[in-house]
């Protein structure tokens, strides 16, 4: 079987930050300036886009669903020539109705003068 990133180029992990490379890089936490989080919101230990308890009072299936963030943005301003992510991710489950870039993906844009660019997905090793 063919790996996807053999097929599409875009999903190709360019990138795995290790120890060495990490010392390259100044990293930050998102939750502090100079990064705003939208989409989603910090609930102790995670993220999530509705307080659990309220998604379970309403539905109690809804509070799992609360926890997936995909939607959720990160926004920053930097004129660094590359950006580095270091994710914890407390669940590596396996939907089969759902894309892997979909559920542990991040997709970075840039915005040059007022245009939105794509420029790739990192997925997790």
């Amino acid at each position: 079987m063919k790996n996807i990133a053999e097929i599409d180029k875009n999903f190709a992990i360019n990138c795995r930050i290790d120890e060495k490379v990490r010392g390259l890089y100044d990293f930050y936490d998102i939750d502090s300036s100079p990064f705003s989080v939208h989409g989603v919101f910090r609930e102790g230990e995670r993220y999530v886009r509705m307080p659990l308890d309220l998604a379970e009072s309403i539905n109690p299936p809804l509070k799992g669903l609360s926890r997936c963030t995909a939607g959720g943005r990160v926004r920053f301003v930097t004129d660094s020539p590359s950006v580095a992510l270091v994710v914890i991710s407390k669940s590596c489950d396996v939907n089969v109705h759902f894309a892997y870039a979909g559920k542990t993906g991040f997709d970075i844009y840039a915005t040059d003068e007022d245009e939105m660019r794509y420029f790739g997905t990192y997925l997790p090793p």
